[in-house]
């Protein structure tokens, strides 16, 4: 569950951009139709906006959730931007333009230009059919030109999965969200790579991406037209390594669709990278390539003359075996070049193969040299999942499949759980930040903070901001200058009422507001005097009836350094501890008086201790700390 709050409807960004809504939203950021107010023009507008590192404090403003995600935030703000310089540098139209990059909000965007139409995903359930070979072919032609003009820049997409592909009403695609900030992050915290199930190779599930490539992006095109022609996602590369069930796409739709393009998804899905196409000039060759012909038999057609008469001279006949002598020879010898040809070029084609096979079999012991280093550090977890395996053999197989289903459900609902606990903690935050408002008459601040906690599905959000359009209940304000507008406070009783229905947050209500905690009291006077007081000093505290006089000097600053977070005051020599963390302690110093040696109430105080503590009725009376 999403518990960003996105930009609200008219907000304005940089002083050039209008929000006029979401358009989509992943797991990195969150993208707007908007308004360029300078040129009236619509474009899209990408913010950074980390669903598991950022928070909204009901501001524009985008943070990080804590001081120790800060730097991972900023790591993957920085590479926010630097994606977007890359594509700027693109022009194609099946690359998303990116026209400009600015930061704001103490956070990135990217403008870029609106596209209009569907996710791959939408398109082919839009369908209602499979998609026709020529379908197939336009969309994977514009995709490969895409892809080998960033391949020749050394970047790599990681993310092409159905979602991440949109296809205009023309029918031409174009790819979106690169995958910068998710590999940022990756390598930033050094766990488990950017990868999505059924479309990411297995080398994408590692942080370490020294053997991605080219081939990466191909498994993962691959896997998008195994969806298209199949009907069905591809299975998770980590599955298909031990034991590959996954029915090839020759065989699931043999006979529907080009025999050459079925082998060419099939070569892109292939486990080991090494065994996927290399290049997208390979690939596509491969995707294209005609399916090959049978040898035709070459047929010499005979001729037959047919001679008229009774005689044929000799000299004729000589001609005619010279003539076929010489034919002859020159087509015996053109036949020994031809067979020559072909049999240097089929050396040829072994000695390449055999080059091949040996820069493979090389990849591969590098490829298996790296495999064992990451397996080191799983090996203690597969020795615990066999102890487990052990332990659960012996159980039915309906048992076994009964816990795991109670396991997962029980994460399931912990997890639920937690995201709704949090969000109803952000709203319920934002709603006592607008009642806090309300208190000091600040009711435009109000209607933020209530709007956007309406606008995230708070029922008690949306019957306040009601309130503050509502003429009767601005008239118990006494606000003045405020016009009231019943029409928009009706709309709102209806929202709070549909929420109160079906909202995501109406559980909330059920919880009470937690005001937020009462700010510690100021005690810095009276500590500063306390502490620096030069000599003695004396301590006025006033009740609304009693005035006591207390005293300090060396003796309470050497009491002081036993406690240092408490306060140590004499009377008569008996001490006095007072607390800052009592409450009772706490009322008390904030009503102290502190009057140093060379003040004028210091003689007449003085002079009063002295007596008091002369008197025997006062000493009997003190109690013992």
């Amino acid at each position: 569950m999403d518990t960003r709050f996105a930009l609200p409807e008219n907000a304005v960004v940089d002083g050039s951009y209008r929000i006029v809504r979401v358009v989509g939203s992943g797991g990195f950021g969150i993208t707007y139709e908007v308004e360029d107010i300078n040129l009236g023009t619509t474009v899209a507008l990408k913010e950074y906006y980390p669903f598991d590192f950022g928070d909204r404090d009901g501001t524009t403003t985008v943070r990080p959730k804590s001081d120790r995600h800060r730097k991972t935030f900023e790591w993957g703000r920085t590479s926010f931007l630097r994606e977007a310089r890359t594509l700027a540098r693109f022009d194609h139209p099946s690359i998303v333009q990116v026209t400009r990059v600015f930061e704001a909000n103490s956070t990135a965007y990217m403008v870029m230009r609106l596209e209009q139409g569907e996710s791959y995903e939408a398109w082919l359930k839009g369908l209602g059919r499979p998609p026709t070979q020529e379908e197939l072919d336009r969309i994977t032609n514009s995709l490969l030109d895409a892809l080998e003009i960033i391949h020749k820049q050394d970047i790599l997409h990681r993310d092409i999965a159905p979602d991440n592909i949109m296809v205009r009403q023309d029918g031409t695609p174009v790819l979106l969200d690169f995958g910068a900030a998710r590999r940022a992050f990756s390598e930033m915290s050094q766990s488990l790579g950017i990868f999505k199930p059924g479309y990411s190779p297995h080398e994408q599930y590692s942080s370490d991406n020294r053997i991605q490539g080219p081939w990466s992006d191909f498994y993962a095109l691959g896997g998008t037209l195994y969806r298209a022609v199949t009907g069905r996602a591809p299975q998770d590369a980590t599955s298909r390594i031990d034991t590959d069930a996954m029915p090839p796409a020759t065989r699931a739709v043999s006979g529907t669709y080009r025999q050459s393009f079925l082998e060419a998804i099939d070569s892109c899905l292939k486990v080991r990278h090494s065994e996927r196409p290399q290049s997208v000039a390979q690939l596509r060759s491969l995707l294209h390539e005609p399916k090959p012909h049978s040898p035709r038999e070459a047929e010499h057609p005979r001729e037959t003359r047919v001679v008229q008469g009774t005689a044929v001279s000799m000299r004729s006949l000589a001609i005619a075996a010279a003539v076929a002598v010489v034919f002859g020879g020159t087509y015996g010898g053109f036949e020994f070049i031809r067979w020559e040809n072909s049999r240097r070029s089929q050396e040829h084609e072994v000695d390449t193969s055999r080059e091949t096979a040996i820069a493979i079999a090389q990849r591969l012991a590098t490829l298996d040299a790296e495999r064992k280093r990451r397996e080191a550090a799983q090996r203690q977890r597969e020795i615990e999942a066999d102890l487990r395996r052990k332990e659960t053999a012996d159980l039915e197989p309906a048992e076994t499949e009964r816990r795991r289903k109670q396991e997962t459900e029980r994460i399931g609902a912990d997890k639920v759980k937690q995201q709704s606990a949090e969000q109803c903690e952000r709203a319920q935050r934002l709603h006592l930040k607008g009642m806090e408002a309300i208190e000091v008459g600040d009711i435009y601040s109000a209607r933020e903070f209530f709007r956007i906690g309406a606008n995230a599905g708070f029922p008690q959000s949306a019957t306040a901001l009601a309130g503050t359009y509502d003429p009767a209940e601005l008239a118990k304000l006494k606000v003045i200058g405020l016009e009231p507008d019943a029409k928009a406070a009706q709309g709102w009783y209806d929202k709070a009422q549909e929420l109160r229905a079906t909202g995501p947050l109406r559980a909330c209500e059920k919880v009470e507001l937690r005001a937020p905690p009462s700010p510690k009291p100021d005690l810095t006077q009276f500590r500063d005097a306390y502490i620096s007081g030069d000599g003695l000093a004396y301590v006025i505290i006033k009740d609304e009836k009693v005035e006591r006089i207390f005293r300090y000097g060396d003796e309470s600053r050497s009491a002081a350094k036993l406690g240092t977070r408490s306060y140590t005051l004499f009377t008569c020599n008996a001490p006095r501890i007072l607390s800052p963390e009592s409450e009772e302690d706490v009322a008390i110093l904030l009503k102290a008086t502190v009057v140093k040696r060379g003040e004028l109430q210091f003689a007449d105080l003085d002079a009063k201790y002295v007596t008091m503590c002369n008197n025997p009725l006062v000493k009997s009376a003190i109690p013992k700390n």
